[in-house]
């Protein structure tokens, strides 16, 4: 699998260090430092105001928004056929390209115009992340296994939330979905490596190209997450970012803090709550070599897993995660 540190999960800062942002001060760092010695970091299993009662930090964290896509697709007689059919699956992924961490300072474009094709069965487009009037569309739909986009990224990201139906899950030719850009070589992913956590592929300009998502199931809860990734100072930090459904739709907020402890073990904690406040769990893991693992806690115990990995960027306001949740009912 090609893997690189880029996806993270989700967490919450403690009341003791509620400032983890870009402006973030010394003594932060000093506050999440002791609150990593506490039980689950010092957060409760209890509501919050919503966006953690600090919308000025979500709104200095400058994530990228996302809009739903009315695909065609989704309700075409075919492609609904596809997915209803026995034995057939479906996986949701959400596609990011561009600068992973960004990087306002090099000035490199990329021109990312190209398509995504599924070598069968059917693609539906669920929401587009980030994309720009002036530069960024989807394009008509003709093919129901392929999506075309224009595209454009400087120092930051742009991004698709789609669900590809697999018909014949059990063939002997795995299923995998390829980018062709309108100019240069084509990257294939395929798309069962993602039951071992993010496909990131790099591209000689610094630029890259991320994957994160799993078989979708109506009978179990799971989705997406991403946001900024926030050192505070050496083996010290925060993160605060956005939860999403399995199709991508903004269902909550997330914010958490990592570091080594005295002796050394590296841990992190967080929480992750509702748009309007409502706990949906606590975050209990450990991180090391830019992967991160940890389980999703409710007050009868583990309730599931998160999945992911982080990127620290050149300047240290702009890391960023993206990543998967599920509970333990997922098949993966």
């Amino acid at each position: 699998m090609r893997f690189n540190p880029l996806v993270a999960l989700l967490l919450t800062v403690p009341a003791c260090a509620t400032n983890d942002t870009p402006d973030a001060s010394d003594e932060d760092a000093a506050a999440v430092q002791a609150a990593l010695d506490l039980e689950d970091g010092g957060y409760a299993y209890a509501d919050e105001a919503p966006q953690f009662g600090d919308p000025a930090a979500f709104a200095r964290a400058d994530l990228e928004t996302t809009a739903p896509y009315a695909d065609a697709y989704a309700t075409d007689a075919a492609v609904t056929a596809i997915e209803r059919a026995e034995g057939a699956r479906a996986r949701t992924m959400m596609l990011m390209w561009g600068r992973l961490p960004r990087n306002e300072a090099d000035g490199v474009r990329h021109d990312w115009t190209g398509s995504f094709t599924a070598s069968r069965g059917a693609l539906v487009v669920r929401r587009v992340i980030a994309f720009e009037d002036a530069t960024d569309a989807v394009a008509p739909r003709t093919d129901r296994r392929s999506v075309s986009f224009a595209s454009k990224t400087g120092p930051r990201a742009d991004g698709l939330v789609v669900t590809v139906l697999d018909p014949t899950p059990d063939a002997a030719s795995p299923l995998t979905l390829t980018y062709r850009p309108a100019t240069g070589e084509p990257t294939v992913l395929t798309l069962s490596e993602l039951a071992d956590g993010p496909i990131v592929v790099d591209y000689a300009d610094g630029m890259q190209l991320a994957a994160v998502g799993r078989e979708r199931r109506d009978d179990c809860e799971h989705g997406f997450m991403r946001g900024r990734w926030l050192p505070l100072g050496p083996n010290v930090g925060a993160y605060i970012g956005v939860v999403g459904d399995g199709e991508g739709n903004s269902i909550g907020h997330v914010r958490g803090i990592y570091g080594q402890r005295e002796g050394g073990e590296p841990v992190l904690f967080g929480k992750f709550i509702s748009n309007e406040g409502a706990v949906h769990g606590l975050i209990r893991g450990t991180y090391a070599d830019g992967e991160l693992r940890a389980g999703w806690i409710v007050e009868g115990g583990e309730h599931g897993r998160l999945q992911g990995a982080y990127r620290i960027a050149p300047d240290a306001r702009a890391g960023r995660f993206i990543a998967r949740w599920a509970d333990s009912t997922c098949a993966e």
